[in-house]
């Protein structure tokens, strides 16, 4: 057996290392150059747009901006520099076809780049879920591009075939297999392999998330640097393939045949206060403006976005039906400003934390986000506040990290700080994994009394997660139903999450920042 094992592992066959490496390199190099142009055209002809970076800002954001290329390089040809390099005799015809391949990927990123290039103007950021939209009017495109880009088209065109042309020649010449210890080709596979798994991922640390947009705005806040870091190829993977799709059903879409103009009026009427104007009422007609700004005072306010609440359980919602499981949630819709009209912005925690933070709903047929790393300028609420000295906190009942809140919450929505699951104190004996309401909604209830003391108003946002399935039990108080039906278990978190809000409000009351606070 040993002396097959030793065979084998001695055994050569016909291979050219030398000049697998030298073509994936050729290749891999002229891609990060070719990126690195693209970032430099930005810089030049788009100069405006970088006005606000200095120097220094722009040549980090170059350096920086190399991870993130060296990630969709290894995306796009990858695959086939890890085929190149499989263990086996291969022929000129198989390295040909590995090249030419390389090549039409080499295409695809060059018009990925070129098609942002001419876009950005536009927007003012990078292509995102933008391509998959344009598949809907691809005619019209494909005939614009060709009237006004034909150039740019044409030049990449001669560049491709340019490269596989060379490429051939080179093969033809300089391909030259030669016997080879089996050990050193299954070696240098592996390393390939897991080179291009490294640059895809980003990191060398498996344990961490592989790249993503985020990562450009834990480097920099300034949106102006994140456009510099990012490129055209990261981007639209990311959206297109990683984050989003589209929904081309019509099922959901409500359609409304009433007059644009008569719609507005009455929109108007609806919103206008006393004190209010219309200011540019031609171009955006809904925007108000207060007439006279009076000093008001500065409220404390504490969102709380109730993880899969439904009217269906709740009395004071439901007609009164009995369930019992909310008389805390009940006794705020009684004494505060209820809403009994209310629209889903979709089936995911994600849609409601992107509609209630950043005020973006999800619009049937578009591409579906699952995070806040889009690239649009985003007013952010916490940043309003910030500016106004208060306090800003995000904390959520599920881990720090999950929906990739812990960085997003500070880096990319500017909250102060930002608190998760593992950071609250465990107040209760649990009888299993849980959400734990009771205990994240206590800890926002310390940091409120603590910058109340100070005299500093605060705007605190959580979300919520005991009444996400699976619906573990939480402690035997809370087990008002018998535990038979999944109905059971979402009625028993219920009470505990109601219980959890009771205890907020008890501390602020006790605390002595209730009356000053706002509660949503």
């Amino acid at each position: 057996m040993i002396g097959k094992l030793k065979k084998i592992y001695l055994a050569e066959f016909l291979q050219d290392i030398k000049f697998e490496v030298r073509i994936s390199l050729i290749y891999f190099v002229s891609m990060i150059l070719l990126f690195s142009l693209f970032r430099l055209l930005f810089c030049i002809v788009y100069a405006d747009a970088f006005a606000g970076l200095s120097f220094w800002d722009k040549a980090i954001s170059f350096v920086y901006g190399l991870r993130f290329d060296v990630s969709s390089i290894s995306m796009f040809l990858g695959c086939f520099i890890i085929i190149l390099f499989l263990p086996f005799f291969k022929k000129q015809s198989f390295i040909k076809i590995c090249v030419a391949m390389m090549c039409v990927s080499m295409l695809i990123m060059m018009l990925a780049l070129s098609t942002d290039f001419f876009y950005f103007p536009e927007v003012k950021r990078h292509m995102t879920e933008d391509i998959l939209l344009a598949f809907r009017d691809k005619d019209f495109i494909i005939k614009y591009a060709l009237r006004y880009y034909w150039w740019a088209l044409s030049l990449i065109f001669i560049l491709t075939g340019f490269a596989l042309i060379k490429s051939f020649k080179s093969i033809n010449k300089h391909y030259n297999p030669k016997p080879t210890k089996l050990y050193k080709s299954v070696g240098v596979f592996i390393t390939v392999v897991l080179m291009i798994v490294l640059g895809i991922r980003g990191t060398f640390n498996f344990h961490e998330m592989p790249l993503s947009v985020v990562n450009a705005f834990l480097f920099s806040k300034k949106s102006n640097d994140v456009q510099l870091i990012l490129n055209a190829v990261f981007t639209q993977v990311h959206f297109c393939f990683l984050k989003g799709k589209i929904d081309d059903d019509k099922k959901g879409v409500i359609s409304n045949n009433y007059f644009v103009e008569r719609a507005f009026k009455n929109a108007q009427q609806f919103l206008l206060s006393d004190n209010e104007a219309f200011p540019q009422e031609d171009k955006y007609p809904l925007m108000r403006q207060i007439k006279t700004v009076k000093k008001r005072p500065n409220y404390n306010i504490i969102v709380i976005l109730l993880e899969s609440w439904t009217p269906k359980y709740i009395d004071s919602f439901n007609g009164n039906k009995g369930y019992d499981v909310t008389p805390n949630f009940d006794n705020i819709a009684r004494n505060g400003v209820k809403f009994i009209n209310a629209y889903s912005v979709g089936p995911r925690t994600h849609f409601g934390l992107i509609a209630s933070l950043v005020g973006m709903q999800i619009v049937p047929g578009t591409a579906y986000y699952y995070g806040f790393d889009m690239m649009n300028k985003l007013t952010k609420m916490a940043s309003a506040f910030n500016k106004r000295g208060y306090f800003t906190m995000y904390a959520q009942s599920y881990n720090k990290d999950s929906i990739k809140m812990g960085d997003m919450a500070t880096k990319v929505l500017n909250f102060s700080e930002c608190y998760g699951k593992e950071n609250f104190p465990c107040l209760m004996d649990y009888q299993s994994e849980n959400m734990y309401d009771y205990d994240m909604l206590d800890f926002i209830s310390k940091k409120a009394e603590e910058h109340h003391k100070k005299g500093q108003p605060f705007f605190i946002y959580s979300l919520t997660g005991a009444t996400h399935i699976p619906f573990n039990p939480t402690t035997d108080k809370f087990e008002k139903y018998p535990r038979t039906s999944a109905e059971n278990k979402y009625l028993n978190s219920l009470y505990y999450a109601d219980y959890s809000i009771w205890h907020l409000m008890d501390m602020a009351k006790k605390e002595g920042w209730f009356d000053d606070t706002i509660f949503i």
